[in-house]
């Protein structure tokens, strides 16, 4: 992600990635749908609305490191996607907690959000070629 983006790219972006990522999760829940004791795992999503908010009223400060020693906060260390278990109501004789309905509906709400945000990336690159004059379609 370039951190010199406007901020609409910068958070179209970052949804974007955070779908590709749930994307895996829930492929790989839908592959161990039958191993035993496996529980679902889902990712979760950023805080959209903060980003947006923090976006348009300009940047949040952010926490520097100066001495080797130090570590950035959690939401500076590059990973905005925490995995986390997901909390099942049906669990199988086995132990396995996937639901398979479950995680096709979320895999829906996901394709979705993906679907949303790439409209809105090509909307964003349609108005920069205009105010650039380019005609292209």
């Amino acid at each position: 992600m370039i951190e010199s983006a406007p901020p609409l790219q910068r958070l179209v972006s970052t949804k974007l990635a955070w779908a590709s990522e749930r994307f895996g999760v829930l492929a790989q829940n839908l592959a161990n749908a039958d191993t035993p004791d496996y529980r679902a795992r889902d990712i979760k999503s950023p805080d959209f609305e903060r980003m947006l908010m923090s976006d348009t009223v300009g940047q949040t400060p952010q926490l520097q490191v100066t001495q080797a020693g130090h570590v950035l906060p959690v939401a500076q260390q590059g990973n905005l996607f925490r995995s986390r278990g997901t909390d099942s109501f049906e669990i199988s004789p086995t132990g396995n907690g996937v639901v398979i309905e479950e995680q096709m509906q979320k895999l829906g709400e996901t394709q979705m959000d993906y679907g949303m945000a790439t409209g809105i990336y090509t909307k964003f690159k349609g108005f920069l070629r205009s105010a650039m004059g380019d005609t292209r379609a």
